[in-house]
């Protein structure tokens, strides 16, 4: 029951970072050690959307989507995505409002357990070496200059084949740590696009439903195509993506530094001078709670979990 406790909070820690621009739930699952585990179960899911294509056109038969289900561990995904739902669902609201109200509050709270999580990838390298460390910092460089520089569009026309590439491109945030789909699709210009197009379904306007199915499609195929890119780079290169990992996280602190002003709808970032004393108490402490999060997670994963 413990261990079942445990799988639970792990997936609603990993739901309530699927809620914040910038991190992903494989973040978290990362952070956990618990991302392998996370990424054979994605791969899994993957393997049955492929056998159920492969049987509506005839190319399988019915049988060969029961087994692959039955390759799936349901005893991580069922505590582990069920917190996730739980999570987005009981806690969506509650969570709107923290962002509205004190967004650097939560900022900082995910800034603590992001910084404390860099180093985990790091230390599951098996032989580091200098072309890992240089992995490490020329991919933070490179991802904190197109998060910091970039000036993305908010497109208002999108061409059909450009939304299938959003979906396509977008559905690797979901996956990859570090960087969430939701800013992906912002950097590409097309969140804004994209949330109008699933409002406008509750209409019944027929003109959405083509760049809808197109989105969804190049999700699917993304989904199916990046798990898979993914696993083979994990079963191939481990120590190098590893290294890889621990630089999209590095690049993706300074897109949650807590120090910011909110200013026509944008964060900007201030001098950390511009906020009262209680709110940059009230800052640090919610970094060094996030800091003690990671800690206390680490300790409980170390431990064997058998449900």
């Amino acid at each position: 029951m413990k261990a079942l406790l445990v799988r639970v909070l792990q997936g609603m820690f990993m739901g309530v970072a699927q809620m914040i621009p910038g991190v992903s739930g494989a973040t978290v699952a990362l952070m956990m050690g618990i991302y392998q585990e996370f990424l054979e179960v994605l791969y899994g899911v993957s393997q049955v959307v492929k056998s159920i294509g492969l049987v509506l056109i005839f190319r399988e038969k019915p049988q060969a989507v029961i087994q692959e289900i039955q390759t799936i561990s349901w005893r991580f995904a069922v505590p582990v995505f069920g917190g996730m739902v739980g999570a987005i669902i009981g806690l969506a609201s509650i969570f709107d409002w923290a962002l509205s109200t004190y967004p650097q509050y939560v900022y900082g709270f995910f800034f603590g357990l992001v910084l404390m999580s860099v180093k985990i990838p790091w230390q599951t390298i098996t032989y580091p070496r200098i072309k890992h460390a240089l992995i490490i910092w020329g991919t933070a460089i490179i991802f904190s200059g197109l998060l910091l520089v970039a000036n993305p569009p908010t497109l208002t026309e999108v061409p059909l084949w450009y939304l299938f590439l959003g979906g396509l491109i977008g559905i690797s945030g979901m996956i990859l740590p570090g960087i969430s789909g939701s800013f992906i699709l912002l950097l590409m210009g097309l969140y804004e696009y994209v949330v109008g197009l699933v409002r406008t379904v509750s209409t019944a306007d027929m003109s959405v439903i083509l760049p809808i199915i197109l989105f969804s499609l190049g999700m699917l195929i993304g989904f199916i195509s990046f798990v898979r890119i993914l696993k083979w780079i994990m079963k191939s290169y481990t120590d190098s993506l590893m290294a890889f990992l621990s630089g999209i996280l590095f690049a993706s602190l300074p897109v949650l530094w807590p120090f910011f002003q909110v200013r026509d709808g944008q964060p900007v970032i201030v001098p950390v001078g511009s906020f009262a004393r209680g709110e940059i108490v009230g800052i640090v402490m919610c970094i060094v709670l996030g800091i003690s999060v990671v800690v206390v997670l680490q300790k409980i994963s170390q431990k064997r979990i058998d449900i």
